[in-house]
């Protein structure tokens, strides 16, 4: 099952139909990329070149499936690259931390620690 859609849209001539797209995107890009790099440049900030590639390569392929970029809909990759259920899972698991902590703090049952003297 997993072929037949890999073999329909990575054919070689559907690959070529895409040139277009592939191109314009680079070029905005590229406009967008080097008035960032010079604000990173006077400003002292870092550019991380996987993120740049991973932005191009989101452009592209909402460019080629939906026929227009999402500039700030980054939540849809989230949920589709599984972010969105680790960060869920992160944030459970850190709350719970973060509860029985604060449990504890408040337990007037809780053993008091020694003042030191100075």
């Amino acid at each position: 099952m997993r072929k037949i859609p890999v073999t329909e849209l990575f054919s070689t001539k559907r690959v070529q139909s895409y040139r277009s797209i592939r191109e314009e995107e680079i070029f905005h890009f590229s406009i967008d990329q080097v008035d960032f790099s010079i604000i990173c440049l006077f400003h002292s900030c870092e550019l991380y070149l996987t993120d740049v590639a991973l932005v191009l390569t989101k452009n592209i392929i909402c460019r080629i499936a939906f026929g227009k970029t999402f500039q700030h809909e980054g939540w849809v990759f989230d949920i589709l690259s599984g972010l969105d259920r680790r960060l869920e899972r992160n944030f459970q698991r850190l709350n719970l931390f973060y509860n029985q902590v604060i449990g504890e703090h408040l337990d007037p049952k809780r053993a008091k620690r020694p003042k030191s003297e100075n």
